[in-house]
């Protein structure tokens, strides 16, 4: 089933040109796995209502989630696979570098999917901006695309952490109600009531439990909050109690108003994050809602009625400009192209993507042109640059559509994946997770026709290896007796 679905796969992408990817990595019982997925765009046949028509769209497709192994020694027997025990730990001879990432990556495509020059294949990858995914960009010679996800989760936090009173600023906590300052408020009032003895003060009135706020989730704050306001008239009940060691906020109004705009505000963060968890978000969109979150704040911020009023909320991360977005050239040019905007193309964003197009923009060589010809073109040089800019691209305009701008795709892969990879199956072999997770997200590609070939396909091997056992026993039967009849000869000379 999976090599009849590569063979689909390759098929399509070799008809698609040119590609991108999106890749993560997720540790389980000492085994790293890494997940690789490409998009491109492809037509399909769609039926409907009995009309079957081609549709040319952009689709992503699952190619990989093999285990990063270690390198093989010479001598060494083993298929290069981690331990697969709960107990086991990734071993320290693993080393997760750009250059492993690099050499995985080109051994799949070369060796699975007959991409002979994965260089020119690849358009970009998306991905978080941590060091290692910078240097495999350079290492594959494509633009790196953060990961919009990623940007407003670093947004989020380091936009926390500004407007957090340190511990010894006493008076700052009491007074300054910064959205940081609120959520650490409240994070430890709700640690007093994970607590047994306080927690069952809280049983009384209330079936809900308190939520703690983790620090490499932004979204945990968002839900921590939204529990508190729902078990804060519960919470002072059960802090009045004899015996209670509950830690409650401030009674101020001061501190109950900041506490409501905070919640607010991470009410619509968390309304652009899960915006940008659509499957196949194109990256002017995806941009877009980072955007739209950035005008929210500004304009919140003079009015004295808005829940963003004199927020510190920046854009560090997730302006378009930013200098924590390593190629912003050929994301602004990819944008422009998504929104058919191609005649605002400057010089460096032509050649950022120049390579990309079917027909270079600009290039064309024109020959035998005469005088007047040529005064008209200097007249006019500014139009014509956006006529043949316009006349470029326009066999080209979804030609970009494939570059998405969020790595959602592969954290979906990793919520599947702790369902399937589960304690109870620890001794799973990589190679049958890797095939249940192909093949249950490249759904699309097989059907019913695909399994009854490989079922066919099987069955006929299986006989081929039964009539080969088969020929080699009747050989085996033939040369005993052979060696039989000599001897028998042997014993009538003797006699």
């Amino acid at each position: 089933m999976t090599c009849n679905v590569e063979k689909i796969l390759s098929a399509e992408m070799k008809e698609a040109g040119k590609e991108a990817i999106v890749h993560n990595a997720w540790s389980k019982f000492g085994a790293h796995y890494f997940a690789l997925f490409t998009m491109y765009i492809v037509t399909r046949e769609s039926v409907v209502d009995g009309v079957t028509t081609a549709v040319t769209k952009p689709v992503i497709s699952l190619l990989s989630v093999a285990p990063l192994h270690t390198p093989v020694k010479e001598g060494d027997n083993s298929d290069g696979f981690l331990p697969m025990s709960e107990e086991a730990e990734v071993e320290e001879s693993v080393e997760f570098t750009a250059q492993a990432h690099f050499d995985h990556i080109t051994d799949i495509l070369m060796n699975f999917y007959d991409i002979e020059d994965p260089e020119n294949w690849i358009t970009n990858q998306t991905a978080d901006s941590a060091s290692v995914n910078l240097k495999l960009a350079k290492l594959l010679g494509v633009a790196h695309i953060n990961c919009e996800n990623h940007l407003l989760n670093n947004e989020v936090k380091l936009w926390l952490k500004n407007s957090t009173a340190h511990d010894d600023d006493i008076l700052g906590m009491m007074r300054n109600f910064g959205p940081g300052t609120v959520c650490k408020i409240i994070h430890n009032t709700m640690l007093d009531l994970k607590t047994n003895k306080n927690r069952a003060l809280l049983w009384q009135t209330t079936d809900l439990s308190p939520t703690i706020g983790n620090k490499t989730r932004w979204g945990s704050s968002h839900n921590m909050l939204y529990k508190w306001h729902a078990i804060e008239a519960d919470c002072e009940l059960a802090s009045a109690n004899d015996g209670a060691t509950i830690a409650m906020p401030p009674p101020s109004h001061a501190f109950k108003r900041e506490a409501k705009n905070t919640s607010t505000m991470l009410s619509d963060i968390n309304d652009v994050a899960v915006l940008l968890q659509e499957r196949l978000l194109p990256l002017h969109r995806s941009r877009e809602l980072n955007e739209v979150l950035i005008l929210t704040a500004e304009e919140g911020r003079s009015n004295a009625i808005s829940p963003w009023y004199r927020n510190t909320f920046g854009k560090v991360y997730i302006s378009p400009d930013s200098t924590k977005r390593p190629d912003r050239t050929f994301a602004n040019a990819v944008c422009k192209m998504q929104k058919r905007q191609a005649h605002t193309l400057s010089v460096d964003e032509k050649l950022a993507i120049n390579k990309w197009l079917e027909k270079p923009a600009g290039n064309e060589v024109q020959s035998n042109l005469s005088l007047a010809d040529c005064l008209s073109q200097l007249r006019g040089g500014e139009k014509r640059k956006a006529d043949q800019m316009n006349n470029a691209c326009d066999n080209d305009d979804n030609c970009f559509d494939h570059i998405i701008g969020s790595a959602a795709e592969v954290e979906r892969l990793w919520s599947i994946a702790r369902y399937i990879l589960t304690t109870s199956r620890t001794k799973m072999a990589p190679i049958v997770f890797e095939a249940i997770l192909f093949l249950r997200m490249n759904r699309a590609l097989w059907d019913e026709r695909t399994v009854m070939e490989a079922l066919v396909a099987v069955r006929a091997d299986q006989k081929d290896e039964r009539l080969k056992k088969k020929l080699e026993l009747a050989n085996e039967q033939e040369e005993n007796e052979e060696g039989d009849g000599e001897d028998s000869v042997g014993d009538d000379n003797e006699e």
